[in-house]
């Protein structure tokens, strides 16, 4: 089903119920409440640049959000993933000011971008399909029991994750692209949990290193840290 009406108003609107719903209004939609996906599949927007999703997305349950279009989400928006809700980049660069990932997956097939703020990682995963898709945030933070696993890699040496902070749970970076996710001038901070690093090969440097507890392991092996920048 397609809706091409456009949206407006204050209320939350909720996609619900098995089947597909395609949201591709002419103008940009005008409602400035929640979305919700709890079931079925919501695919916003067909034209890039043109903002289906005004306000906040919030995916849970069963339910999948899938980009029809680029940066079809305002990019003032909280992303928030709760557990067995998948996202679909669908081959589209999406940036917003938060993304939360309590649980899900969301899945990359081609080389967009996830820009971001503030990555609230809980639990979940990014994982790629086929694709080379990639991840820059200006803070990460693992602070809840649970493992976050990243496949994802930086858009650039400057850019990546600029500033990472693990306090609790497990965050995996996997390096099956063998390309770097931390940003070069950013920061590491481990202060509890786990940090590790999973298959392929890279060298990561930051330009701080900061470890208060903790574990930090590559391939169940500890980690050397070489002068306080290079892992």
């Amino acid at each position: 089903m397609t809706n091409t009406v456009i949206l407006t108003g204050t209320s939350s609107f909720t996609k619900a119920g098995l089947g597909t719903l395609s949201l591709r209004p002419a103008s940009p939609n005008l409602n400035s409440g929640t979305t919700l996906v709890t079931a079925g599949t919501l695919v916003m927007g067909s034209s890039g640049g043109r903002v289906v999703i005004p306000g906040d997305l919030i995916v849970t349950n069963t339910g999948d959000a899938r980009l029809g279009a680029a940066n079809t989400i305002t990019n003032t928006a909280t992303v928030s993933m709760a557990s067995g809700a998948t996202f679909e980049m669908n081959g589209n660069p999406l940036s917003v000011s938060n993304f939360v990932l309590n649980g899900g997956t969301v899945t990359q097939t081609s080389t967009e971008f996830l820009t971001n703020a503030v990555f609230d990682a809980r639990s979940g995963s990014i994982s790629q399909s086929g694709g080379t898709g990639k991840l820059d945030a200006g803070m990460l933070t693992k602070s809840t029991p649970g493992t976050v696993t990243l496949t994802g890699r930086g858009s650039s040496a400057a850019s990546g994750i600029a500033n990472t902070v693990v306090n609790d749970g497990a965050l995996i970076l996997d390096y099956t692209q063998s390309s770097s996710k931390l940003a070069d001038a950013g920061t590491l901070t481990v202060n509890g949990g786990s940090l590790v690093f999973t298959n392929g090969s890279s060298t990561e440097t930051v330009g701080a290193v900061t470890i208060t507890g903790g574990v930090i392991n590559e391939f169940g092996r500890h980690v050397e840290i070489v002068t306080g920048r290079q892992l």
